[in-house]
Protein backbone atom coordinates (compact mmCIF):
# COMPACT_ATOMS: atom_id res chain seq x y z
CA UNK A 1 0.00 0.00 0.00
CA UNK A 2 1.36 3.12 -1.41
CA UNK A 3 1.64 6.84 -0.25
CA UNK A 4 5.18 7.22 -2.26
CA UNK A 5 6.63 9.46 -4.53
CA UNK A 6 8.49 8.25 -7.41
CA UNK A 7 11.43 9.76 -8.76
CA UNK A 8 10.23 12.26 -11.79
CA UNK A 9 12.81 14.42 -12.45
CA UNK A 10 16.36 14.35 -11.88
CA UNK A 11 18.43 16.04 -8.94
CA UNK A 12 20.10 19.03 -10.02
CA UNK A 13 17.36 19.83 -13.51
CA UNK A 14 15.90 23.29 -13.59
CA UNK A 15 12.52 21.32 -12.65
CA UNK A 16 12.52 21.62 -8.96
CA UNK A 17 11.56 17.37 -8.79
CA UNK A 18 8.86 15.48 -6.85
CA UNK A 19 7.97 17.60 -4.43
CA UNK A 20 7.21 20.93 -6.67
CA UNK A 21 5.08 18.52 -8.59
CA UNK A 22 3.08 16.83 -5.78
CA UNK A 23 2.89 20.20 -4.46
CA UNK A 24 1.27 21.96 -7.87
CA UNK A 25 -0.81 18.87 -8.16
CA UNK A 26 -1.73 19.09 -4.54
CA UNK A 27 -2.89 22.55 -4.71
CA UNK A 28 -5.42 22.14 -7.41
CA UNK A 29 -7.16 18.94 -5.62
CA UNK A 30 -7.58 21.75 -2.92
CA UNK A 31 -9.08 23.92 -5.64
CA UNK A 32 -11.34 21.30 -6.36
CA UNK A 33 -12.18 19.91 -2.73
CA UNK A 34 -13.09 24.10 -2.34
CA UNK A 35 -15.43 23.85 -5.18
CA UNK A 36 -16.64 20.63 -4.19
CA UNK A 37 -15.33 18.16 -6.49
CA UNK A 38 -14.06 14.82 -5.67
CA UNK A 39 -10.58 14.10 -7.73
CA UNK A 40 -10.43 10.08 -8.21
CA UNK A 41 -7.54 11.08 -10.66
CA UNK A 42 -6.07 6.69 -11.55
CA UNK A 43 -2.61 7.90 -13.30
CA UNK A 44 -0.19 4.99 -12.66
CA UNK A 45 2.98 5.28 -11.57
CA UNK A 46 6.32 3.26 -12.41
CA UNK A 47 7.73 0.65 -9.94
CA UNK A 48 10.71 1.63 -8.07
CA UNK A 49 13.65 -0.34 -7.13
CA UNK A 50 14.78 -0.52 -3.66
CA UNK A 51 17.98 1.77 -4.54
CA UNK A 52 15.84 4.42 -4.83
CA UNK A 53 14.05 7.00 -2.47
CA UNK A 54 10.57 5.40 -1.98
CA UNK A 55 8.74 2.57 -4.05
CA UNK A 56 10.90 -0.68 -4.13
CA UNK A 57 7.85 -2.91 -5.27
CA UNK A 58 5.69 -2.93 -8.39
CA UNK A 59 2.19 -2.23 -7.22
CA UNK A 60 0.86 -1.53 -10.71
CA UNK A 61 1.47 -5.13 -10.66
CA UNK A 62 0.63 -6.90 -7.82
CA UNK A 63 -2.10 -5.05 -6.87
CA UNK A 64 -4.36 -7.26 -9.13
CA UNK A 65 -3.51 -9.99 -6.81
CA UNK A 66 -2.98 -7.98 -3.54
CA UNK A 67 -5.86 -9.07 -1.93
CA UNK A 68 -5.33 -13.18 -2.81
CA UNK A 69 -3.62 -12.87 0.46
CA UNK A 70 -3.87 -9.68 2.38
CA UNK A 71 -6.65 -9.22 4.63
CA UNK A 72 -7.09 -6.26 7.38
CA UNK A 73 -5.63 -7.04 10.70
CA UNK A 74 -5.82 -4.86 13.92
CA UNK A 75 -8.94 -3.20 13.71
CA UNK A 76 -9.71 -3.62 17.64
CA UNK A 77 -6.95 -1.49 17.76
CA UNK A 78 -7.95 0.76 15.37
CA UNK A 79 -12.09 0.46 17.08
CA UNK A 80 -10.38 1.97 20.47
CA UNK A 81 -8.79 4.87 18.12
CA UNK A 82 -11.84 5.85 16.51
CA UNK A 83 -13.59 6.02 20.47
CA UNK A 84 -10.54 8.26 21.69
CA UNK A 85 -10.64 10.68 18.83
CA UNK A 86 -14.94 10.66 19.20
CA UNK A 87 -14.31 10.98 23.07
CA UNK A 88 -12.53 13.90 22.52
CA UNK A 89 -13.75 15.66 19.73
CA UNK A 90 -16.89 15.14 21.30
CA UNK A 91 -18.80 13.08 18.71
CA UNK A 92 -19.99 9.97 17.62
CA UNK A 93 -17.72 7.69 16.03
CA UNK A 94 -20.26 6.86 13.41
CA UNK A 95 -20.07 10.71 12.59
CA UNK A 96 -16.05 10.92 12.47
CA UNK A 97 -14.16 12.08 9.06
CA UNK A 98 -11.49 8.82 8.42
CA UNK A 99 -8.27 8.94 6.50
CA UNK A 100 -6.87 6.25 5.05
CA UNK A 101 -3.17 7.07 3.88
CA UNK A 102 -1.78 4.70 1.35
CA UNK A 103 -5.09 2.90 1.38
CA UNK A 104 -3.81 0.42 -1.30
CA UNK A 105 -6.97 -1.42 -2.77
CA UNK A 106 -9.32 0.08 -0.25
CA UNK A 107 -9.29 -3.52 1.38
CA UNK A 108 -9.21 -1.38 4.99
CA UNK A 109 -11.74 1.11 3.81
CA UNK A 110 -14.02 -2.01 3.16
CA UNK A 111 -13.72 -2.67 6.40
CA UNK A 112 -13.75 0.72 8.35
CA UNK A 113 -16.24 2.58 6.12
CA UNK A 114 -19.37 1.44 8.22
CA UNK A 115 -18.05 2.54 12.10
CA UNK A 116 -17.69 6.14 10.83
CA UNK A 117 -19.26 8.75 8.84
CA UNK A 118 -17.01 9.79 5.96
CA UNK A 119 -13.99 8.17 4.28
CA UNK A 120 -11.35 9.47 2.04
CA UNK A 121 -8.73 7.15 0.64
CA UNK A 122 -5.11 8.71 -0.57
CA UNK A 123 -3.33 6.43 -2.73
CA UNK A 124 -0.06 7.11 -4.98
CA UNK A 125 -0.05 3.93 -6.97
CA UNK A 126 -2.43 3.93 -9.84
CA UNK A 127 -2.83 0.21 -9.53
CA UNK A 128 -3.72 0.17 -6.10
CA UNK A 129 -6.03 3.21 -6.69
CA UNK A 130 -7.99 1.51 -9.45
CA UNK A 131 -8.77 -1.80 -7.12
CA UNK A 132 -9.97 0.22 -4.49
CA UNK A 133 -12.04 2.20 -7.10
CA UNK A 134 -13.68 -0.91 -8.58
CA UNK A 135 -14.92 -1.65 -4.59
CA UNK A 136 -15.97 2.23 -3.82
CA UNK A 137 -16.75 3.74 -6.56
CA UNK A 138 -20.48 4.42 -5.82
CA UNK A 139 -20.33 4.22 -2.18
CA UNK A 140 -20.94 7.97 -1.59
CA UNK A 141 -19.41 7.69 1.81
CA UNK A 142 -15.88 6.82 0.37
CA UNK A 143 -13.91 9.87 -1.64
CA UNK A 144 -10.46 8.83 -3.35
CA UNK A 145 -7.69 10.43 -4.27
CA UNK A 146 -4.06 10.24 -5.58
CA UNK A 147 -1.27 11.81 -4.09
CA UNK A 148 1.37 11.49 -1.52
CA UNK A 149 1.61 11.70 2.33
CA UNK A 150 4.34 14.16 1.87
CA UNK A 151 1.64 16.36 0.32
CA UNK A 152 -1.61 15.37 1.47
CA UNK A 153 -4.06 17.27 -0.94
CA UNK A 154 -6.41 17.70 2.14
CA UNK A 155 -6.83 20.99 4.71
CA UNK A 156 -5.91 21.47 7.80
CA UNK A 157 -7.46 19.91 11.08
CA UNK A 158 -9.87 18.21 8.31
CA UNK A 159 -9.34 14.36 9.65
CA UNK A 160 -11.27 12.97 13.01
CA UNK A 161 -8.66 10.03 12.37
CA UNK A 162 -5.90 9.01 10.02
CA UNK A 163 -4.77 5.91 9.60
CA UNK A 164 -1.74 4.32 7.70
CA UNK A 165 -0.81 0.29 7.00
CA UNK A 166 2.40 -1.01 6.38
CA UNK A 167 3.27 2.40 4.45
CA UNK A 168 6.14 4.50 5.77
CA UNK A 169 8.98 1.42 5.14
CA UNK A 170 8.35 2.34 1.80
CA UNK A 171 9.41 5.77 2.32
CA UNK A 172 12.96 6.21 2.97
CA UNK A 173 13.88 7.42 6.82
CA UNK A 174 14.65 10.95 5.65
CA UNK A 175 11.12 12.05 4.93
CA UNK A 176 9.75 10.03 7.49
CA UNK A 177 9.66 13.46 9.26
CA UNK A 178 7.46 15.14 6.96
CA UNK A 179 5.17 12.12 6.48
CA UNK A 180 4.51 12.26 9.85
CA UNK A 181 3.95 16.50 10.32
CA UNK A 182 1.71 16.16 7.41
CA UNK A 183 -0.59 13.53 9.11
CA UNK A 184 -0.96 15.58 12.48
CA UNK A 185 -1.03 18.58 10.16
CA UNK A 186 -4.44 17.17 8.85
CA UNK A 187 -5.56 16.23 11.86
CA UNK A 188 -8.21 18.16 13.97
CA UNK A 189 -7.39 19.06 17.94
CA UNK A 190 -8.04 15.37 19.72
CA UNK A 191 -8.23 13.18 17.12
CA UNK A 192 -6.00 10.24 16.22
CA UNK A 193 -3.83 8.67 14.28
CA UNK A 194 -3.21 4.77 14.01
CA UNK A 195 -0.57 3.22 12.63
CA UNK A 196 0.14 -0.40 11.57
CA UNK A 197 3.85 -0.93 11.15
CA UNK A 198 6.69 -3.75 12.04
CA UNK A 199 10.00 -3.27 14.07
CA UNK A 200 13.36 -4.64 13.17
CA UNK A 201 13.14 -7.77 15.09
CA UNK A 202 9.55 -8.37 13.81
CA UNK A 203 10.36 -8.08 10.34
CA UNK A 204 13.47 -10.33 10.54
CA UNK A 205 11.83 -12.69 13.46
CA UNK A 206 8.17 -12.47 12.94
CA UNK A 207 7.84 -14.07 9.63
CA UNK A 208 8.80 -17.81 8.92
CA UNK A 209 9.92 -17.42 5.43
CA UNK A 210 12.57 -14.69 6.52
CA UNK A 211 15.58 -16.98 6.25
CA UNK A 212 14.76 -17.70 2.40
CA UNK A 213 15.64 -13.98 1.22
CA UNK A 214 17.65 -12.76 4.46
CA UNK A 215 19.51 -9.81 2.82
CA UNK A 216 16.04 -8.54 1.06
CA UNK A 217 14.64 -9.13 5.13
CA UNK A 218 17.16 -7.16 6.40
CA UNK A 219 17.53 -3.94 3.92
CA UNK A 220 13.74 -3.81 4.65
CA UNK A 221 14.18 -4.04 8.40
CA UNK A 222 16.66 -1.18 8.24
CA UNK A 223 13.28 0.93 7.10
CA UNK A 224 11.54 0.33 10.54
CA UNK A 225 12.65 2.02 13.85
CA UNK A 226 11.84 0.24 17.24
CA UNK A 227 9.25 1.25 20.26
CA UNK A 228 11.30 4.00 21.68
CA UNK A 229 12.77 5.65 18.11
CA UNK A 230 9.17 5.29 16.79
CA UNK A 231 7.54 6.60 19.75
CA UNK A 232 9.90 9.67 20.10
CA UNK A 233 9.31 10.35 16.64
CA UNK A 234 5.48 10.35 17.04
CA UNK A 235 5.71 12.40 19.97
CA UNK A 236 8.26 15.22 18.04
CA UNK A 237 5.64 15.53 15.44
CA UNK A 238 2.87 16.49 18.25
CA UNK A 239 1.09 13.33 19.48
CA UNK A 240 0.42 12.46 22.88
CA UNK A 241 -1.04 9.76 24.44
CA UNK A 242 1.10 7.34 22.30
CA UNK A 243 -0.02 3.60 22.60
CA UNK A 244 1.31 0.29 21.32
CA UNK A 245 -0.81 -3.14 20.24
CA UNK A 246 0.42 -5.84 18.93
CA UNK A 247 -1.92 -8.41 17.16
CA UNK A 248 -1.35 -12.12 17.28
CA UNK A 249 -2.17 -12.79 13.52
CA UNK A 250 -0.23 -12.37 10.28
CA UNK A 251 -0.27 -9.96 7.85
CA UNK A 252 -1.51 -12.62 5.03
CA UNK A 253 -4.44 -14.35 5.38
CA UNK A 254 -3.50 -17.44 7.83
CA UNK A 255 -4.04 -20.42 5.20
CA UNK A 256 -2.09 -18.46 2.64
CA UNK A 257 1.19 -17.75 5.30
CA UNK A 258 0.74 -21.08 6.52
CA UNK A 259 1.50 -22.49 2.62
CA UNK A 260 5.12 -23.85 2.87
CA UNK A 261 4.77 -24.35 -0.63
CA UNK A 262 3.56 -20.70 -0.97
CA UNK A 263 7.21 -18.83 -1.74
CA UNK A 264 7.61 -20.91 -5.18
CA UNK A 265 4.41 -18.92 -5.98
CA UNK A 266 4.36 -15.48 -7.54
CA UNK A 267 1.15 -14.67 -6.20
CA UNK A 268 2.30 -15.68 -2.54
CA UNK A 269 5.62 -13.88 -2.81
CA UNK A 270 3.60 -10.63 -4.30
CA UNK A 271 1.24 -10.45 -0.65
CA UNK A 272 4.49 -8.85 0.68
CA UNK A 273 6.58 -6.41 -0.56
CA UNK A 274 9.53 -7.76 0.79
CA UNK A 275 10.13 -10.46 -1.35
CA UNK A 276 10.58 -7.62 -4.40
CA UNK A 277 13.79 -6.01 -2.74
CA UNK A 278 15.58 -9.55 -3.06
CA UNK A 279 17.95 -9.88 -6.09
CA UNK A 280 17.25 -12.42 -8.79
CA UNK A 281 20.38 -14.55 -7.53
CA UNK A 282 19.43 -14.06 -4.11
CA UNK A 283 15.51 -15.64 -4.52
CA UNK A 284 16.83 -18.43 -6.48
CA UNK A 285 19.63 -19.15 -4.16
CA UNK A 286 17.09 -18.76 -1.13
CA UNK A 287 14.37 -20.88 -3.35
CA UNK A 288 16.33 -23.40 -4.65
CA UNK A 289 17.48 -23.99 -0.26
CA UNK A 290 14.25 -24.43 0.29
CA UNK A 291 12.89 -27.07 -1.82
CA UNK A 292 15.57 -28.96 -0.44
CA UNK A 293 14.65 -28.24 3.04
CA UNK A 294 10.54 -29.53 1.87
CA UNK A 295 12.43 -32.54 0.06
CA UNK A 296 14.50 -33.46 3.28
CA UNK A 297 11.38 -33.18 5.27
CA UNK A 298 12.50 -30.06 7.47
CA UNK A 299 10.17 -27.62 6.65
CA UNK A 300 7.22 -28.40 8.90
CA UNK A 301 9.54 -28.50 12.21
CA UNK A 302 11.65 -25.70 10.36
CA UNK A 303 8.25 -23.54 10.03
CA UNK A 304 7.21 -24.26 13.53
CA UNK A 305 9.92 -22.83 14.94
CA UNK A 306 9.76 -19.73 13.38
CA UNK A 307 5.95 -19.94 14.09
CA UNK A 308 7.20 -19.95 18.02
CA UNK A 309 9.61 -16.65 17.34
CA UNK A 310 6.50 -14.82 15.64
CA UNK A 311 4.76 -15.69 19.57
CA UNK A 312 6.89 -13.90 21.03
CA UNK A 313 7.84 -10.82 19.01
CA UNK A 314 4.71 -10.41 16.52
CA UNK A 315 4.39 -9.55 13.41
CA UNK A 316 3.31 -6.21 13.08
CA UNK A 317 2.87 -3.09 15.64
CA UNK A 318 -0.45 -1.16 15.76
CA UNK A 319 0.31 2.36 17.40
CA UNK A 320 -1.83 5.03 18.07
CA UNK A 321 -1.21 8.75 19.41
CA UNK A 322 -3.81 11.71 19.18
CA UNK A 323 -3.21 15.44 18.81
CA UNK A 324 -3.82 17.69 21.83
CA UNK A 325 -7.07 19.65 21.69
Amino acid sequence: MMACVPKTARRGSAFAGPRASLRLRGLARRQAAAAGVKTRSLTSTPSLRASDDMEYEDYTSTSKVYDTTRVPIGLDSLTVALERAGAATGKPVESLALLDVGCGTGNYLEAVKPLVGTCTGLEFNGGMLAQAQAKHAEDPKVTLLEGSVLEIPLEDASQDTVMMTQVLHHLTPDTHETALSEIVRVLKPGGTFWISTQTPHQHMDGFWWTPIIPQASSIVAARFNGVPVFTAQLEAAGLTGVTWDVPDVPLMAPDAYADIQGPFSKVFRDGDSTWSAATEEELAAGLAWWKAEIAAGRAEAFFAEREERRAVVGQTSAVTGQKPL
